[in-house]
């Protein structure tokens, strides 16, 4: 799997078409933020409209697929439940973004646009999320790219430290 960075900006997600956008949504975050507010935005409120009807609720590993066209440039949203911030903590990290890998996989997606879990809200570091998606994606041959939403700052943290990842197979390059 090679990792790309992207800015986590309205104006560059609305030029990526991609097959999959995968994001989090803590069940307490009200009105959504990061990427999940972005895409909201441009979905014209459909996920805040899912999240007052009960129907989307961030539950800790709750799964919601979501058209993304003709509105987004992306096939399929993925949403994946983080559970409550308070309760945020690595080893949730770890089942979260596992539960993405799986749904990516599950979908037959290849590639896809991907907000890690607590990083819109700097609920982990940088480094310590790039080496845990780096050991949980390792046996994930079927997934070709993911292109992680980060700011400038953290890609570049992100990119240093994939530098020395153990992994061949995983390409970890800005853009």
């Amino acid at each position: 799997m090679e990792i790309r960075f992207i800015a986590p900006e309205l104006r560059v997600l609305d030029l990526v078409t991609q097959e999959l956008l995968i994001l989090p949504l803590f069940e307490d975050e009200r009105p959504p933020t990061g990427a999940v507010g972005l895409i909201d935005y441009r979905l014209a409120g459909h996920l805040s409209a899912g999240i007052v009807s009960g129907e989307i609720r961030g539950n800790l590993l709750e799964a919601q697929v979501l058209p993304g066209r003709p509105k987004t440039g992306f096939e399929q949203i993925l949403i994946i439940g983080a559970g409550a911030r308070s309760d945020f903590s690595p080893q949730i990290f770890s089942h979260v973004v596992q539960r993405m890998l799986d749904g990516a996989v599950e979908l037959g997606a290849r590639r896809a646009i991907v907000e890690l879990p607590g990083r819109a809200l700097e609920l982990i570091e940088p480094e310590l999320a790039l080496e845990l998606l780096v050991e949980l994606g390792r046996d994930k041959d079927r997934i070709d790219t993911w292109t992680l939403l980060e700011p400038a700052p953290a890609q570049k943290r992100m990119s240093g430290a994939g530098q020395s990842a153990p992994s061949r197979r995983w390409g970890v390059r800005a853009e």
